[in-house]
């Protein structure tokens, strides 16, 4: 989701853009690239599949976020090609031209030297799609939970895949305590699926940050160890609400459920939260990262 927003930033600017990836278990956001005009190719697994793919495409610059994928840029040294990098934390960290971590307080954690030639840390990089900026614009004030004698109506964004197998028993924790869930993908369209939601139960991913950009009061799952950062920092900064790691959602649902269950009964509360992630999320990270990579391509050129 992260890349496709870099993508769609960068089909905004004029590029040509491949996607190489496994696509087998998200056929939900394929009208979403085909929308972009973004080609797609099979993943490539290997770095001669990649040096391949970059020489076939005839490729200014690389976007790679993957975990376990060897050093790539002494792979492309000398070739002119541009490297950006996705990494959060610790996780998918290697050198690169432009390397980026746009986790809430990134900017402020030591980080080794390992060649990387430019940084994008912080939060002002957080690659939020065209449509949720304009879901901002739209919404204009953020997100204010207005019950009238009715039960809040709680959206479930737990990834593309919902990997960890939460939404089952997130929804029947919403349903328990009286509210009505509304389970949503996260994928095309996303902020007309939210329309109705009061607030949001979500995975710590780039979600939280196209939530907090939105306005709209969020409770966060730690589903994956690589969303650790994302989870305590928008948590500490106030601007979202922590309910658990996905193993103490399976261990102790019952701590999860009255943590759920004192969130949803302090409107006033929600409704700072959610004023203060969209003060921290203004939804241009993505056009920044594709502005960075092009004045990485431009200065490769020259070299």
């Amino acid at each position: 989701m992260r890349s496709l927003a870099v993508a769609e930033s960068a089909r905004v600017g004029g590029w040509r853009v491949t996607m190489s990836a496994d696509l087998s278990a998200l056929s939900w956001v394929r009208p979403w690239i085909e929308s972009l005009g973004v080609d797609t190719v099979d993943a490539a697994e290997t770095m001669k599949s990649l040096l391949g793919l970059v020489g076939s495409t005839r490729a200014d610059a690389v976007l790679l976020d993957h975990y376990d994928f060897p050093d790539v840029l002494s792979a492309i040294a000398g070739t002119g090609v541009a490297l950006a990098n996705f990494e959060d934390g610790e996780f998918g960290r290697r050198a690169a031209h432009v390397s980026i971590d746009y986790a809430l307080g990134a900017e402020a954690v030591a980080r080794p030297d390992d060649g990387s030639l430019s940084f994008l840390r912080g939060i002002r990089y957080a690659p939020i799609r065209a449509e949720i900026r304009t879901g901002r614009a739209v919404r204009r004030e953020p997100h204010r939970m207005q019950l009238p004698g009715r039960p809040p109506t709680v959206a479930v964004l737990l990834g593309g895949t919902d990997a960890a197998a939460l939404t089952t028993t997130v929804t029947a924790l919403v349903e328990q305590l009286g509210a009505h869930a509304l389970t949503v993908d996260g994928g095309l369209s996303l902020a007309s699926q939210l329309r109705q939601a009061d607030a949001v139960i979500s995975a710590a991913g780039v979600s939280v940050y196209e939530l907090a950009c939105l306005g709209i009061p969020s409770a966060l799952l730690q589903v994956a160890d690589n969303q650790g950062a994302n989870y305590a920092a928008m948590v500490s900064a106030g601007a979202a609400a922590g309910l658990a790691t996905a193993a103490k959602l399976h261990s102790e649902p019952v701590v999860v459920l009255e943590r759920l269950r004192a969130w949803l009964s302090d409107p006033a509360h929600l409704a700072s939260t959610a004023r203060l992630g969209q003060q921290l999320v203004d939804g241009e990270g993505a056009p920044r990262i594709v502005a960075a990579l092009a004045a990485t391509c431009d200065s490769l050129s020259r070299a």
